[in-house]
């Protein structure tokens, strides 16, 4: 850890007047902030630290090898910039790691195609929401079991969900390339029922980023 770390946005944002006044104003809360701030910035490095060794093992590179591609390839250096950034935030250190690995899937590749693939897995990986996972999960499982295309009224139900929100969660996964509208490929028998559901190439992915386990 630590070679490829970089100072965190908090910790390039951080005030001191802000502190200062806050300390004036509220002289007995002023700890409390600095607290805080501290936290965050711990937490962030950490994140760092994580994403970083998840990245090395995955590329199978060094720091320095990995260094010198991102200098030597604006788009690597765009691709790894995003993905940490995304890192710093997420909670979830599934997503964290699966960041890391879409990173790795671009640098390894070391052509314009693979740049653009991981670029496109950071993006989809970066706007997942838990409750977008689990509607693509029920895709998959549909998938895999017997082929079937589902409706929103199906996902909901899976998920435990209203229909409302399970098509605005299936419209999203859509939009970022994860999950298609397959409704013109389900036969009709009878009334059609409403629009159907399947996941993508990308969207398998995504899952299986974000389900893989780093090495013990």
């Amino acid at each position: 850890m630590g070679e490829l770390e970089r100072d965190t946005p908090t910790s390039r944002h951080i005030r001191p007047e802000l502190l200062l006044g806050f300390g004036m104003v509220f002289p007995e809360r002023s700890q409390v902030l600095r607290a805080y701030y501290q936290d965050i910035d711990d937490r962030r490095r950490r994140r760092a630290g994580e994403f970083e060794d998840e990245l090395l093992d995955a590329a199978h590179r060094s720091p320095e090898e990995i260094i010198e591609q991102i200098l030597a390839d604006e788009r690597a250096g765009e691709l790894l910039e995003r993905a940490v950034q995304e890192a710093l935030l997420a909670a979830d250190e599934r997503k964290r790691w699966a960041l890391a690995r879409a990173v790795a899937s671009g640098l390894l590749g070391n052509d314009e195609a693979a740049i653009d693939e991981a670029q496109a897995i950071v993006r989809a990986i970066a706007a997942l929401e838990p409750s977008h996972v689990r509607a693509l999960l029920v895709l998959a499982r549909s998938a895999n079991a017997n082929g079937m295309r589902l409706g929103a009224g199906h996902v909901a139900a899976e998920i435990k969900a209203s229909p409302e929100l399970a098509e605005s969660l299936l419209a999203k996964l859509t939009a970022d390339g994860l999950a298609r509208d397959a409704t013109e490929f389900v036969p009709v028998m009878g009334p059609r029922g409403g629009s159907r559901w399947e996941i993508t190439e990308l969207g398998r992915r995504v899952l299986a980023l974000l389900r893989s386990d780093p090495p013990s």
